[in-house]
């Protein structure tokens, strides 16, 4: 079923659900354990990486601040276990690279899919976030993801979304950007007629 968003300027955008929901998990570079405070020599700090513009999970805020979900959840397993986090908010694919690199020790939340399975460690979910497609409500037609072909579909590089479309609809034309801002910002100025996102994260935009 479409839903309809009242966005910026006056514009309707319609919302076609991909079936597929992630779960939004931290992934630990302490391979097998439940939380870093079982590892052996537990370090007195870790440095927590995550997307910059991505409310009401991972943002900064009128002051540089980080503010957000994951930010609080990673602020209450500091005080339970003592070890000081460190928050790095920047574009999504620098924060990814930056675990990957070892120049950080977690993400702060993400999707978990085959792909990064391979690159993260991962705890229990903590919460099941629906994301989809969205696109103006006068783009007659578009009922399943495969009839955005002839459409430019925008995501944000290294999201699970943009994962799941290469995967699995390899036909798509994807327009890459490198944050949720500027794929927001697009898809106001009609670069864009459909883009992929969290649903949250776009009512945070509405």
């Amino acid at each position: 079923m479409l839903r309809r968003f009242y966005k910026y300027g006056g514009v309707f955008l319609a919302i076609l659900p991909i079936t597929i929901q992630f779960f939004v998990l931290w992934p630990l570079s302490a391979a097998g354990h439940s939380s870093l405070s079982e590892a052996q020599a537990a370090p007195t700090s870790i440095t927590v990486v995550d997307d910059r513009a991505y409310p009401p999970f991972a943002f900064l805020d009128a002051t540089g601040e980080p503010r957000g979900i994951t930010v609080d959840i990673w602020r209450l397993w500091s005080k339970k276990t003592g070890i000081a986090v460190r928050f790095e908010l920047m574009e999504w694919d620098a924060a990814l690279n930056a675990v990957r690199e070892g120049k950080a020790e977690a993400v702060g939340g993400l999707f978990r899919t085959p792909e990064r399975e391979a690159a993260f460690e991962f705890t229990k979910p903590i919460l099941e976030i629906p994301t989809g497609v969205f696109f103006d409500h006068r783009s007659a037609g578009i009922k399943r993801l495969t009839d955005l072909q002839g459409f430019r579909v925008g995501v944000v590089k290294g999201d699970s979304g943009e994962e799941l479309l290469r995967s699995n609809y390899p036909a798509l034309e994807l327009a890459v950007f490198a944050g949720t801002d500027e794929l927001v910002q697009a898809a106001m100025e009609g670069k864009v007629k459909v883009f992929e996102i969290g649903r949250a994260s776009c009512r945070e935009r509405v």
